[in-house]
């Protein structure tokens, strides 16, 4: 229990739970250290894919913002053109 209280892989909430959870099912030392170690592990994956995703979004939202420029320069080019 020492170990979860000392949370010393910074776990969220939701993580701890989770471990304690597990802690519950089966009180051991090594289990707590294991799965303490694999939840930090899960958690950076998870924000690296978080951020990833953002990043893909953010691109995307500044593609179609060059892509919306473009087709307003091209329709004032057309209609400046005269008939």
């Amino acid at each position: 229990m020492e170990l979860i209280k000392e949370n010393e892989w910074g776990l969220s909430p939701q993580d701890l739970n989770q471990l304690l959870t597990m802690f519950k099912q089966n009180p051991s030392v090594e289990l707590v250290q294991r799965e303490g170690r694999q939840l930090r592990i899960n958690a950076g994956a998870r924000e690296k894919a978080r951020q990833e995703a953002e990043a893909r979004r953010i691109q995307q939202e500044r593609q179609a913002k060059i892509n919306e420029q473009k087709r307003q320069e091209e329709l004032a080019r057309m209609d400046a053109r005269p008939s």
